[in-house]
């Protein structure tokens, strides 16, 4: 065997080899064992949707490792890559299920269904208790007032004062469980502009500081005075930016994923 051959051979061997061992290294990396094992059990549940759906159908499902990125990136003015992250969005008010009765209210001799409204104005009734505590003070006198009259109308269609204090229960309980998740919310927003000393947008930064504050007024408006003590609020701050770190280990593992393996 010539020379040639011969390094033609130790290459092939030695290109075998790296291989090996990379393939070695990704098998062993923590990272890529989570990943198989959601493919796993994703394979798991195609196997138990099988049953039931058609099988030709299954066999065509492809499982593959999706890694979301939980930032957004953007290049700064070097053209370097930066994290961009943005702010949560705050959710919407949950809308309180209530069941409708049958009522039929005589008006000057005529009967009247109202069974189909009955419903609409006992949710209606729950959002206008909660919005006559609110920190804005004319909203609140507002509701109060449109609240008494739901209130009148319930009442004439037999709906019981136990019943309204059952709904005013429940649209208290939702409303202290929202105003939790909003304050949350809001100083995860505080703790990430922070972190990424994107504090020098100090119009933003006002705006979550009174967002805040309404918070805080409107708990103890629902009954929850100092509910936001300090330690509370440093708790509250601790946990957010756990979950920002999480958040940031997360990225981390995926990029480094995707440069290693991919």
């Amino acid at each position: 065997m010539s020379s040639y051959e011969e390094r033609v051979a130790d290459l092939e061997v030695s290109t075998l080899t790296d291989q090996k061992e990379r393939v070695d290294k990704l098998r062993k990396n923590s990272y890529y064992q989570q990943l198989q094992k959601g493919i796993a059990d994703k394979r798991e549940v195609g196997k138990q949707v099988s049953k039931k759906e058609d099988v030709n159908q299954v066999r065509h499902q492809k499982h593959k490792p999706q890694l979301r990125s939980s930032f957004k990136w953007g290049k700064d003015k070097k053209g370097e890559y930066i994290l961009r992250p943005e702010a949560k969005k705050h959710i919407k008010s949950p809308r309180l299920a209530v069941k409708s009765a049958d009522h039929i209210a005589n008006f000057l001799g005529y009967k009247i269904d109202l069974s189909g409204k009955t419903s609409e104005l006992m949710g209606r009734y729950q959002t206008l208790y909660v919005e006559a505590r609110s920190h804005n003070y004319l909203m609140a006198r507002f509701a109060e007032l449109k609240f008494g009259m739901v209130s009148m109308i319930l009442s004439l269609l037999g709906v019981s004062t136990d019943e309204l204090k059952g709904l005013q229960k429940k649209a208290l309980k939702e409303a202290l469980k929202e105003n939790e998740v909003l304050f949350a919310q809001n100083e995860y927003n505080v703790e990430l502009m922070t972190i990424f000393n994107m504090g020098r947008d100090t119009g933003r930064l006002m705006v979550l500081q009174e967002t805040a504050k309404q918070l805080v007024e409107q708990m103890e408006k629902l009954g929850g005075k100092g509910y936001y003590s300090k330690e509370r609020i440093f708790e509250i701050k601790r946990e957010q930016v756990q979950k920002i770190l999480q958040e940031l280990i997360q990225e981390k593992q995926n990029l480094e994923f995707l440069r290693d393996f991919q």
